[in-house]
């Protein structure tokens, strides 16, 4: 497997130390230095390019780097992902029944959480958000996207104000739209409280399969030690800061964790496969792991062995997601054979 360079621009390969030969080059910081057990690179993260469509060109250095990425002849690229598996895991781990209840049901999730949250029959919201011609269409699809950026917003610990600049609707739109969305999502918002409770208290959150994370929660100290008002104002602005900032992260560091705890062990499941159930004998199949980014797994494989490692890529995945997740359904799940990167 190679990145095939020629189409990037002199001053992008200058900027990465990019070549027309170079390889891929896999993490290099050890898993334990990562707070939530996720792979890192100790080097610049240049592999993490936008899509065709430039939708990350904003967040990322080098906009070709999906492009680029390339399977050598007579082998392709194997690229699957889980659908909306941080929502997934949020319900899994909350148990909050109206979430769940969303996701298991098969329908569009964010139509019907925002058909309830509006309050309008789900078969009259999803027909005029599908129908571009629908005198609704913009009103609905509108509502929607609010839900769905209310939700994830939520998941990563933004208040109204992030939530409100996300949504380009005022911050009192956005308080009233998360206190509706909490009146359904209960269960949730008890969690999300609990995780944050937890992580003040113990100093800790963790995952249904024991992977830990550690925080410093702040004391008093120095507030006590204070000599002035003005210090004592100073440190307590600090500690309260500092443990907002716990809050967040109390949220929103379980899902990712039980993200990585998904991925694992699919990708240990994918591996063992391969050698055919033995781990002291050859692979059976000519391919090889890529990377994997946030919920992504990207392998490549001859041509001739693609659709036996498909095959195996889909049902590891299904199964390592199943015995992670006991009560919340998993989304459609398809394994694209590609030539490189950018088509998925």
């Amino acid at each position: 497997m190679e990145v095939n360079a020629q189409n990037l621009k002199e001053s992008e390969l200058t900027e990465t130390g990019c070549t027309p030969s170079t390889q891929i080059e896999g993490p290099t910081t050890p898993v334990a230095s990562r707070f939530i057990g996720v792979l890192s690179s100790g080097k610049e993260v240049w592999l993490e390019g936008p899509r065709k469509n430039g939708k990350y060109a904003l967040y990322w250095r080098v906009p070709s780097t999906r492009e680029a990425i390339r399977a050598r002849p007579g082998w392709k690229i194997l690229d699957a992902d889980y659908s909306q598996v941080e929502i997934r895991i949020a319900a899994e781990l909350s148990g909050d029944p109206w979430l769940t209840a969303a996701i298991n049901s098969g329908k569009d999730i964010h139509c019907y959480m925002a058909s309830d949250v509006y309050g309008i029959p789900y078969d009259e919201f999803y027909t005029a958000w599908k129908d571009h011609q629908h005198p609704k269409h913009d009103e609905y699809s509108k509502s929607r996207s609010n839900v769905k950026g209310i939700t994830f917003g939520l998941l990563y610990g933004a208040g109204p104000k992030g939530l409100a600049w996300r949504a380009k609707i005022s911050e009192a739109d956005a308080r009233d739209l998360i206190n509706r969305f909490y009146r359904k999502a209960r269960g949730l918002k008890s969690w999300f409280d609990g995780e944050a409770a937890k992580a003040l208290t113990f100093g800790f959150v963790s995952t249904k399969r024991g992977r830990t994370r550690f925080y410093s929660p702040p004391t008093t100290d120095f507030e006590e030690i204070a000599e002035t008002e003005a210090e004592k104002t100073a440190a307590r602005e600090a500690r309260e800061e500092e443990e907002a900032h716990i809050r967040r992260q109390a949220r929103n560091n379980p899902i990712q964790m039980t993200c990585v705890d998904i991925l694992k062990l699919a990708l240990t499941k994918i591996n063992f496969a391969l050698h055919g159930g033995d781990l002291t004998k050859p692979r059976i199949y000519d391919a090889h792991f890529i990377l994997c980014v946030h919920d992504e797994i990207l392998m490549t494989a001859r041509e001739e062995h693609a659709e036996a490692v498909a095959k195996i890529m889909r049902d590891c995945m299904l199964e390592a997601y199943g015995e992670v997740m006991k009560t919340v359904a998993h989304g459609p799940l398809e394994v694209k054979m590609i030539d490189n990167w950018a088509e998925k």
